[in-house]
C-alpha cells in the first residue's frame, strides 16, 4: 500500500471573510518534519492563509494542530478554549509530576500547552518573536510540522537551526483581494 503524504496542492483558494483569493503555486506538504516560514509584508494575508486554508486543510486530513497566535494575551483565551475542547477529562498527574505542588494560573495553562503542543502534528506559530529558540527546543517527539508566520526569516532559521526537517519559505504577495504564495526551498 502507498502512503500518501498529505498536501495542499497549487490550485486557487478562496476565502469569504475577507474575501481573498490566495492563488499556491507549489504543493505544501501537511505532514513532517518539515519547516515552512511564512513571509510577506503586513496585510498581504499570511494568517488569513493560516486561519481559513491551512487549518482547516489539516484538520480535513487528520492532522492535529495547535496555533499559538501573534499576541499571546490575546491568544490565551483561544488556547485555553483549545485547550478545554481537547481535554475535557484531564488528570492533575498531567500537569504536574507528583513530586511538587499542582501548578496553579498562568504556570498551570503553560504546561499545558506544552503538553498539548508536544501531541500534535502540526504547529502553527504566528510571530511569536519571543523566546522562540527556547521555545522550539523544547522536547516535542516526533517533531510536528511547524508553519512560522514571520518578518524575520533569518530569526526564524536561526530559531531553528538545531531541528533536522526540509525547510521552506512561503513568500505571500498581496494585490488587491489576490495573494500569490510561492514556495522556496531553504
Amino acid at each position: 500500500m502507498v502512503s500518501v503524504t498529505p498536501s495542499l496542492p497549487p490550485d486557487r483558494y478562496h476565502t469569504v471573510t475577507p474575501s481573498l483569493e490566495f492563488m499556491l503555486e507549489d504543493e505544501v506538504f501537511l505532514a513532517g518534519p518539515r519547516i515552512y516560514a511564512l513571509t510577506g509584508e503586513n496585510g498581504s494575508g499570511k494568517t488569513t492563509f493560516v486561519e481559513r486554508i491551512l487549518l482547516p486543510a489539516l484538520r480535513k486530513n487528520d492532522q492535529s494542530a495547535f496555533y499559538l497566535g501573534a499576541d499571546v494575551e490575546i491568544a490565551r483565551f483561544s488556547m485555553l478554549a483549545s485547550l478545554a475542547v481537547r481535554r475535557t477529562v484531564q488528570r492533575r498527574e498531567d500537569l504536574y509530576d507528583g513530586n511538587e505542588p499542582p501548578l496553579t494560573g498562568i504556570a498551570r495553562t503553560a504546561r499545558a500547552i506544552v503538553l498539548e503542543m508536544g501531541n500534535a502534528q502540526a504547529l502553527v506559530i504566528d510571530e511569536y518573536k519571543e523566546n522562540l529558540r527556547e521555545f522550539l527546543a523544547l522536547q516535542i517527539s516526533p517533531q510536528p510540522t511547524l508553519f512560522l508566520v514571520t518578518h524575520d526569516l533569518d530569526a526564524c532559521l536561526a530559531a531553528t537551526v538545531n531541528l533536522s526537517a526540509a525547510r521552506a519559505c512561503l513568500q505571500f504577495s498581496k494585490r488587491d483581494t489576490s495573494v500569490s504564495v510561492r514556495a522556496q526551498n531553504l
